[in-house]
């Protein structure tokens, strides 16, 4: 077996053993939820039969969480959108960036705005699922995860006469590179 197959069997795997990870994370989140549900409903009906103000009557039978796997299409765990993938392809290997030249790199890709809650929403949500790290203060880097999963290439051509400058500055100074905006740190101190 050549160097080549061996590490696209070793890819493969990797993708299967992350689709199982997400489906043992989903079939867990369930069993948290209904567990939880029933404690809830067995706190009411317990405190309603000591006579503590709450009424059987008014007591709700559990709900069931929002978030039963689904059956047919839908998106698989921890997709994103081709825009957002061509993002992270043009962010990759390119050192830690902060929000700003994300910002900067989804208008320039997409052609469309985007506020810059929802790139805090959305680099938020893809850190959860893995595909980038980091945080606001040392900025945010593509991980090597979701550049297998998602086959992204290091060697890219440049975003044009603006180039992407990954952060120059020392995260421990509180210098985190050009263009960066305090506005857009959650936490501002």
């Amino acid at each position: 077996m050549d160097a080549k197959a061996l590490l696209d069997s070793q890819e493969a795997e990797l993708a299967k053993v992350q689709r199982e990870a997400d489906d043992s994370r989903r079939a867990f989140d369930v069993k948290i939820a209904v567990a939880s549900a029933k404690v809830t409903a067995m706190r009411q009906m317990w405190e309603a039969v000591r006579g503590e103000g709450v009424s059987l009557a008014s007591v709700a039978p559990p709900t069931l969480p929002t978030f039963w796997p689904r059956k047919g299409g839908g998106r698989q765990p921890g997709a994103i959108t081709k825009q957002w993938r061509t993002v992270l392809e043009r962010l990759y290997g390119r050192g830690r960036m902060p929000y700003s030249v994300i910002h900067d790199t989804y208008v320039k890709v997409t052609g469309s705005e985007i506020t810059a809650s929802g790139v805090r929403d959305r680099v938020r949500e893809m850190v959860r699922m893995g595909h980038m790290s980091g945080d606001a203060q040392a900025g945010f880097e593509v991980t090597a995860s979701a550049a297998l999963r998602f086959e992204l290439s290091k060697n890219i051509e440049p975003l044009g006469s603006n180039e992407i400058e990954p952060l120059n500055g020392d995260p421990a100074s509180g210098s985190i590179g050009e263009g960066y905006q305090p506005s857009l740190h959650p936490n501002p101190a």
